[in-house]
């Protein structure tokens, strides 16, 4: 059995994502070796730039910076599909990272309804704990900086089983989730699908002398999983 705990390593990702992700693809192999990624910053620190030394070529794409391998866009649930169909994302690619402070559930659900990437990273809030499927409500103004954001392992869990999905990872700071295709090699991982088992606490630090996310001073509710699907855009 594959421990993911034991590979995580740095090149060029924010935490150990570059590890996870290498060992994951040296497990399932790559088809065409495409990637799509948003929140990229300037490129110099992300998810998939590592992939690029071994051949892999895709599209990235962040609100802020623009080159010729970053499309500027503000990616939403109304325009992801039609920013795919512009940059000629195939329907299956191999991995999709997403990481848009906050609205990646939403983002991540309407992709998955159209395109079918073998790998999927994605940042989730590990401040709500492993048991309730919460979601934040759609937030179209800047992230407050709060925990009341995103959603948690149990709404990613049972958002991507929906689609045929496999957890097979938490990082161990509590930022990313990764999940496989079922039609891949997921038994080879070890703890697939135990939501318990892969959950991490958060173990970075937004607060000096703390971990996590300051709590939210209004308080605000969030959403079931079943008040999630019935949201529409």
């Amino acid at each position: 059995m594959i421990d993911l705990t034991k590979c995580e390593r740095k090149v060029f990702s924010q935490n150990g994502e570059d590890g996870v992700i290498e060992a994951i693809f040296n497990t399932i192999g790559a088809t065409n070796k495409f990637y799509v990624e948003f929140g990229v910053d300037d490129g110099a620190e992300c998810c998939t730039r590592y992939l690029m030394t071994k051949g892999f070529s895709g599209v990235w794409f962040d609100s802020r910076h623009e080159n010729a391998l970053i499309f500027k866009a503000l990616v939403t649930p109304k325009n992801v599909i039609p920013l795919f169909e512009f940059n000629k994302v195939p329907e299956h690619f191999d991995i999709l990272s997403v990481d848009i402070d906050g609205n990646d559930i939403y983002v991540l659900r309407t992709i998955l309804g159209k395109y079918r990437p073998r790998v999927i990273v994605v940042e989730y809030n590990s401040s709500l704990g492993p048991k309730d499927k919460k979601i934040t409500p759609y937030k179209t103004g800047l992230f407050e900086g709060t925990i009341h954001f995103g959603a948690s392992i149990a709404a990613f869990y049972r958002l991507c089983k929906s689609f045929e999905y496999s957890l097979v990872y938490a990082d161990k700071l509590g930022v990313n989730l990764f999940f496989i295709r079922d039609t891949e090699s997921v038994s080879q991982f070890l703890n697939v699908n135990d939501v318990k088992a892969i959950f991490r606490p958060p173990r970075y630090v937004v607060i000096p002398g703390s971990f996590g996310h300051k709590p939210d001073p209004q308080n605000k509710p969030f959403l079931s999983f079943e008040e999630f699907s019935l949201t529409s855009f």
